[in-house]
């Protein structure tokens, strides 16, 4: 069994990059805000505002594996068997994260500090 710290990265990665998606399609910082750590939510919300990935299906599956144990934070509990049993699985889980992260770098600008 993995890491629990992985598990809570991996949430928190998924959740903060539907969230940059949400936020590049228009949503202002409450109405974000308003999906807490419901990554289902902001996940149907993101492919209703556009999210266009090659591997979408793989993300709807990623997002069901952490949605329940990350919104209600029991991952931090990590019962037993859950929720990676290989590393291969992880290597799967961060190439989509990869691929949203990708997907969204040409749509987010970061003012400039003066």
């Amino acid at each position: 069994m993995l890491a629990p710290s992985l598990w809570i990265e991996l949430g928190f990665a998924t959740e903060l990059l539907l969230k940059c998606h949400l936020a590049t399609a228009g949503l202002n910082e409450s109405q974000v805000k308003k999906y807490g750590h419901d990554l289902k939510r902001a996940f149907d919300k993101a492919v209703q505002t556009g999210l266009v990935l090659e591997l979408v299906e793989d993300l709807r599956d990623l997002v069901m594996l952490l949605w329940n144990s990350h919104k209600d934070c029991s991952f931090r509990y990590m019962p037993d068997g859950k929720p990676f049993q290989s590393s291969k699985e992880v290597d799967r889980v961060l190439e989509v994260i990869g691929e949203l992260e990708r997907t969204l770098r040409p749509k987010i600008t970061v003012p400039e500090v003066s």
